[in-house]
């Protein structure tokens, strides 16, 4: 058995129940917790192309392709930065971002690395007015 519900875009966010019957006696009622959160748009769009597929061994050089995209199509503003950062590594770059908002990131994967796995993070330095 499936069923969809339409919640209200007037709907607070927070914790409901829903209560599920039959109008039969087919089933005892079921009851389940649900979360609700506002929707909040990301300020950007963020995609990261890796220039190899498949991952980056210690001692090698990784490029990527960066681009940033505003969700509401507004340009970013001429000037406008990314910042790049891995803490595991130590790296933080702060680059400047083409006119559509692109930008290429090269680095070395140190030897020392034993990781099996880096996280990367890449914000936007004042890519837009408010």
């Amino acid at each position: 058995m499936s069923f969809a519900v339409k919640i209200p875009t007037s709907t607070a966010g927070g914790e409901y129940q829903i209560v599920i019957k039959s109008s039969l006696s087919a089933f005892l009622p079921s009851k389940r917790k649900i979360y609700i959160e506002k929707y909040e748009q990301p300020d950007y769009l963020v995609t990261v192309d890796f220039e190899k597929q498949g991952g980056y061994l210690p001692g090698e050089a990784a490029k990527a392709k960066i681009k940033i995209r505003r969700p509401d199509g507004e340009q970013l503003l001429p000037g406008s930065k990314a910042k790049v950062e891995c803490q595991t590594i130590g790296l933080s770059l702060d680059l400047d971002l083409d006119n559509k908002g692109e930008t290429t990131v090269e680095f070395l994967i140190p030897q020392t690395v034993t990781a099996k796995s880096l996280s990367f993070s890449v914000s936007v330095l004042n890519g837009f007015s408010a």
